[in-house]
């Protein structure tokens, strides 16, 4: 799946904003679209006209913050239960391997795909290894991270 459809998102050797859109057609409608509008659909007429333009606004927000490369202190993302700040996904950028989420974080605990970030960023051991699929043919990128 990644090379067919995500390696187009990383086609950026450093994170930056733009490259929160940047997507193959087919992951653009299915990874980032029907589940950003998979519960207005689902709630249909019961959705205020307001709720679905602040969900699409936070949405886009922080798939932008998540991706510019500058950790911002201010950010309501830090606040959120299970949020994450920039550095949680761009070390999915930099290493091309785990935190695949950039809101809901708790899945990447779940599944175990976030250990290295906490080894290398936390200093925290890891107690089990998640599987997982490098990328041969790519390396890793060298992104940074600017902090303010």
């Amino acid at each position: 799946m990644y090379q067919m459809f995500h390696k187009v998102h990383h086609e950026f050797s450093h994170p930056i904003s733009v490259a929160a859109e940047n997507s193959h057609p087919v992951e653009f409608a299915f990874g980032n679209h029907y589940p950003a509008f998979v519960g207005i659909f689902l709630l249909g007429s019961k959705v205020h006209i307001w709720t679905i333009m602040n969900w699409g606004i936070l949405r886009v927000l922080e798939s932008h913050e998540s991706h510019c490369g500058y950790e911002l202190p201010w950010s309501i993302f830090r606040i959120i239960p299970f949020g994450a700040d920039a550095s949680y996904h761009i070390f999915h950028h930099s290493k091309n391997v785990g935190n695949y989420s950039t809101f809901m974080t708790i899945w990447d605990t779940v599944f175990n795909t976030n250990l290295d970030y906490y080894e290398e960023h936390l200093g925290a051991p890891a107690t089990a290894k998640p599987s997982r699929t490098h990328c041969k043919d790519d390396q890793a990128f060298g992104a940074g991270l600017f902090v303010f």
